[in-house]
């Protein structure tokens, strides 16, 4: 069994358009499709990927969708009441992962900034990762003086993910409309279901097709900056229905339960 869970090449495009011409390119191409030759079955996580994998390959008949992979909280620890920070009367919005141009952080952090110019400041933005605009970003709150607001620190070892989601009332997910994002389903949204957390995502393609199974995906029309800041506001406004507190924790281990019975589902065929 081969299961895929992304396109190395196609997220490289993402941050070089000219990547497709390379000879490393081509090789990442011809070795995925030897490895998919080979394997009895090939698990993809979403649609999306499912689609172009038959795109790359049309002689393909043995690929089968698992929405995601399965994703324990025993591996990331629990969230425990003591380390819920209820005492912030801000809504706290919070993105963990790499900090590359597709992931749409930096402009995220441009509205954010728009709402505080206009008097809608009831909220913080914690930043965890690294990548291509994380001196950018950093430069950016500097510059305008937003570290009362927005906070960014380089990544934390995965065992200190539970720590790090018990601050955070909503999980961001703001990428932009390019195939990367289109394609292939982000594994941060599978952390940020299975801790329980409210999840604010642009309507990209891989992220539409699974909001509509889960009512604490948030969507906004993807380059639509005016949508963004009305679904911000709202939030923000409405901050006292999205506080951790409020969210039913019982979420995550019905959504790994789900995934659990996929694959099992798919062993046994």
């Amino acid at each position: 069994i081969y299961e895929i869970r992304g396109f190395w090449e196609i997220s490289a495009m993402a941050n070089d358009m000219d990547y497709k011409s390379t000879e490393l390119f081509t090789l990442s191409r011809k070795y995925e499709s030897q490895t998919m030759s080979m394997a009895r079955r090939i698990l993809a996580i979403n649609k999306g990927i499912k689609d172009k994998l038959i795109e790359i390959n049309k002689e393909l008949n043995n690929v089968d969708v698992v929405p995601f992979e399965t994703c324990s909280l025993d591996i990331y620890g629990t969230i425990s009441k003591i380390d819920i920070n209820i005492k912030n009367k801000n809504i706290v919005f919070g993105y963990f992962g790499q900090l590359n141009t597709y992931e749409g952080i930096y402009p995220f952090v441009k509205e954010l900034h728009t709402l505080i110019k206009n008097g809608t400041n009831q909220f913080k933005f914690m930043i965890v990762g690294n990548g291509t605009e994380y001196q950018a970003i950093i430069q950016y709150i500097t510059i305008n003086n937003l570290q009362p607001f927005i906070s960014i620190q380089p990544p934390v070892d995965y065992k200190q993910l539970s720590i790090l989601y018990s601050k955070i009332d909503v999980f961001c997910l703001p990428r932009i409309n390019v195939d990367v994002c289109n394609i292939v389903l982000p594994m941060k949204l599978v952390e940020a279901i299975a801790f329980g957390k409210t999840i604010l995502a642009s309507d990209v393609d891989a992220l539409k097709d699974i909001a509509n199974k889960y009512s604490q995906i948030l969507l906004y029309q993807r380059d639509n900056n005016t949508d963004l800041k009305e679904k911000l506001s709202n939030l923000i406004n409405n901050r006292n229905k999205y506080k951790i507190e409020q969210i039913n924790q019982n979420y995550g281990s019905e959504f790994i339960k789900f995934i659990n019975n996929l694959y099992f589902q798919i062993l046994n065929n």
